[in-house]
Formats: C-alpha cells, structure tokens, sequence
C-alpha cells in the first residue's frame, strides 16, 4: 500500500485541509477522497506521498 495525500476544500469558510490515507494506486486514492465529500467539501488533489524507507 502507498500512501496518497488528498487536499480538500470546504466551500462554507473556504479552507483548505489535507488528508492522508493508504490506497493501492492512483486512481483507488480518486476513489477514497471522492468517498469523503459532501455537500460542502470539494477534492482539490490527489497526490503520492513520497514514502522514507527504513532499513533495520
């Protein structure tokens, strides 16, 4: 799973939050953030958080 970084804003008070949430790919992320909108809130962006790799 990679983590995907979705930007979005409330069109009440016009802010802007980000969410962060594991998806499979590219357009399964799409998919999450569209889940998470409703009738004041619009996807701005989905983008691929670049993931550290730590080797123990």
């Amino acid at each position: 799973m990679k983590n995907f970084e979705a930007t979005f804003l409330n069109l009440k008070d016009e802010t802007v939050v980000k969410k962060e949430f594991p998806a499979r790919n590219h357009t399964s992320a799409l998919r999450k953030a569209n889940r998470l909108i409703t009738k004041n809130v619009r996807v701005l962006s989905v983008d691929q958080v670049e993931a550290s790799e730590v080797s123990a």
